[in-house]
């Protein structure tokens, strides 16, 4: 897992944790399953009253939440301020559509303040092996869509 480090590192990628209103706010089912799988595969996580902040030395660092019935993982990377200015906005967008196009599991986003999010949702009760996959898949996809063009990334991630 070192390369994504190594693009984690070069992009100065800093997480900003998911903040939702109290409404939407649940934490996954099976919470506790979660957590011992999100350690066995290396992530620090702490339990909040709607939500495991989950923390991880080369991958990206995300929130996990329960939604409509299943779990929501949740990941803000800020952007720089250029790349936040009006004139950027259609640039930024094409960006993320390429990396739309190219995710099997996560969507990315701008969110309301401009920064980039990512997000995937796992139906249903946690299983073990479905899990496992979906988090491969969701770091696979992040470190793919930031090394499919490090220039852009560098361009728009603090």
């Amino acid at each position: 897992m070192a390369p994504i480090a190594r693009v984690l590192r070069i992009a100065g990628v800093v997480l900003a944790l998911l903040a939702a209103g109290p409404a939407a706010a649940e934490l996954p089912p099976d919470v506790d399953a979660v957590a011992e799988h999100m350690a066995f595969l290396g992530y620090q996580c702490q339990r909040k009253d709607d939500r495991l902040e989950c923390q991880h030395p080369q991958n990206v660092n995300m929130a996990v939440r329960g939604l409509q019935g299943g779990t929501l993982l949740i990941a803000f990377l800020l952007a720089e301020d250029a790349a936040k200015a009006p004139d950027k906005r259609l640039e930024v967008l094409e960006q993320v559509n390429t990396m739309n196009a190219n995710s099997t599991t996560v969507i990315f986003f701008v969110d309301k303040d401009g920064d980039l999010g990512a997000s995937t949702w796992f139906p249903g009760r946690y299983d073990k092996a479905t899990f496992g996959q979906m988090m491969e898949r969701w770091n696979t996809d992040i470190r793919e869509a930031l090394q499919r063009d490090p220039e852009r990334s560098r361009a728009l991630l603090r």
